[in-house]
């Protein structure tokens, strides 16, 4: 699962990246302006979305989604 966020953070910066290169185009210095904040906007998304991504897999189970060998939790100690 985690594939998917870091997919969805590089097309959030490509499409910053973008803004960023349209903005330079511009003549008129208002548009430009907000074209500017609306991809700074993208890229805080980006960073959120990589933030998700890292929660997405706990660092305790494999890519199966099965717990690792001797570190069984769920265990119950009688």
């Amino acid at each position: 699962m985690r594939a998917s966020y870091v997919n969805e953070s590089n097309q959030l910066r490509e499409r910053a990246a973008e803004m960023r290169a349209s903005s330079k185009e511009l003549k008129d210095n208002n548009t430009a302006a907000v074209i500017m904040r609306l991809a700074d906007l993208y890229d805080r998304l980006a960073d959120r979305a990589e933030i998700r991504g890292n929660r997405a897999v706990p660092p305790d189970e494999t890519k199966e989604g099965a717990p690792r060998s001797g570190n069984n939790k769920s265990a119950v100690n009688s």
